[in-house]
C-alpha cells in the first residue's frame, strides 16, 4: 500500500509539472504575441490580406493629399545622416503612390545617388530603382496573363531590355521596343534550353553560366522591335508615331495587364506626359513608369544636358505630378 501511495503522488506531482509548463508556455507565448516590442508575431493565416501579405503597404490616409516626393537637400557638412554619406537607395516617402511604398526622388542629385554619392562610376547605375518595384511590392502583377514590357528608347538590347529580364521580377510574356534605328537593337538569336540551363546535368550541381548575357531562345520569341520615334502625333513622313494610340490601340493594353514602361526618348517624354496627365485611365494601364526626364543642369553639362529646354525643378515637378496622378513612377538614370 506504501508503494501504491507513492506511485499515486509521483502521477500526481508529474501531472501538476505538465499542466504547469503548459499554461507557462502559453502565457510566455501570447506575452510575445501582444508585446508592444514585437518580439515576434505570427498572425493566423486567414488574418493576413488575400492581395497584399504585408500590413504595411496599406496607404494612410493622408495618402491622396501628396503632392511632394521630392528629398530635402543635405543641411551641411558634419550632419550625421547616412543618407547622404553611406546609403545606396532613396529613403522611403512618408507618401505612397497607389498605396504602395515608393522612393523619395533625389533630385539635388540629379535623379542619380550612388553616382552623385561616388559609390558607382556609371552615370547609368540602376541600383537606385531595386529596393521598390512594383511586382515585388505586389504579387498580383505576376498573375494576370498579359505581362508587358514597353521600353521606349531601348538602344542596344543590352542596354536595358536585357536588364529587365535578369533584375525585374515578373515572367514578362511580351517585350515591345522601339528604337528608330534598326541597327542598334538587335536581340540576340537565342540559345537552346539544354545549352543555357545552368546545372550540370549529370552532377546535379549548379555551374556558373560562360556567357551571363545569354538568354534562352523561347524567352527571346517574346521580344519584338520598333523602327520609329515616339511622341504625341502620328507624323508618317517623320517615322514619328502616337505613343499612346500605339499602346491603346495597337497593342490594346488595358487596365488588366501588368504593364511596366521605361522610357529614354530625349525630351518627347514631356508632352506625352502632359497628355497622360489628362487620362484619368493612363495609371491605371500603366502599373510602373521608369524614365529619364531630360532637363538643363550646371552639373549635367558634362553629359551634353546644357540644351534641354526644361530646368531640373521643372523635372522635379513632372514627376510630383505624375506621382500624385497615380503613376508609380520612378528616376530611370
Amino acid at each position: 500500500m506504501a508503494k501504491l501511495g507513492s506511485s499515486v503522488a509521483w502521477t500526481l506531482l508529474l501531472l501538476w509539472a505538465v499542466v504547469s509548463t503548459t499554461i507557462a508556455a502559453t502565457a510566455i507565448s501570447l506575452l510575445l504575441v501582444q508585446s508592444p516590442a514585437g518580439f515576434y508575431v505570427q498572425p493566423e493565416a486567414e488574418e493576413l490580406p488575400k492581395e497584399y501579405p504585408r500590413s504595411h503597404l496599406k496607404a494612410p490616409a493622408s495618402a491622396g493629399k501628396c503632392t511632394n516626393w521630392i528629398a530635402k537637400p543635405p543641411s551641411g557638412w558634419g550632419v550625421q545622416n547616412p543618407w547622404t554619406s553611406v546609403k545606396y537607395f532613396s529613403r522611403i516617402s512618408p507618401c505612397p503612390v497607389a498605396g504602395l511604398p515608393i522612393e523619395e526622388l533625389d533630385m539635388h542629385l540629379n535623379f542619380r545617388r550612388a553616382y552623385s554619392l561616388g559609390f558607382e562610376h556609371d552615370v547609368e547605375d540602376k541600383t537606385q530603382v531595386l529596393p521598390t518595384m512594383r511586382a515585388v511590392l505586389d504579387p498580383s502583377m505576376n498573375a494576370r496573363k498579359r505581362r508587358v514590357l514597353i521600353d521606349l528608347g531601348a538602344k542596344s538590347f543590352g542596354t536595358s531590355v536585357a536588364w529587365f529580364l535578369h533584375m525585374y521580377p515578373l515572367d514578362f510574356t511580351e517585350v515591345h521596343a522601339v528604337e528608330v534605328k534598326p541597327t542598334v537593337f538587335q536581340p540576340p538569336a537565342g540559345l537552346k534550353e539544354l545549352n543555357s540551363m545552368a546545372m550540370d546535368r549529370k552532377s546535379h550541381v549548379l555551374q556558373a553560366r560562360s556567357d551571363f548575357s545569354a538568354f534562352p531562345a523561347w524567352l527571346i520569341k517574346r521580344v519584338h522591335a520598333y523602327n520609329f520615334f515616339v511622341s504625341t502625333a502620328d507624323n508618317p513622313e517623320q517615322n514619328t508615331v502616337n505613343a499612346t494610340r500605339w499602346l491603346l490601340e495597337e497593342l490594346k493594353l488595358t487596365a488588366g495587364d501588368s504593364v511596366v514602361v521605361k522610357m529614354d526618348i530625349e525630351t518627347s517624354e514631356w508632352g506625352i506626359f502632359e497628355e497622360w496627365l489628362t487620362m484619368p485611365e493612363m495609371p491605371k494601364i500603366v502599373d510602373e513608369l521608369f524614365v529619364e526626364i531630360h532637363y538643363s543642369h550646371p552639373s549635367m553639362a558634362g553629359f551634353n544636358w546644357s540644351n534641354f529646354p526644361k530646368t531640373r525643378e521643372q523635372a522635379g515637378d513632372i514627376f510630383n505630378r505624375l506621382r500624385a496622378a497615380g503613376f508609380y513612377a520612378h528616376a530611370w538614370p
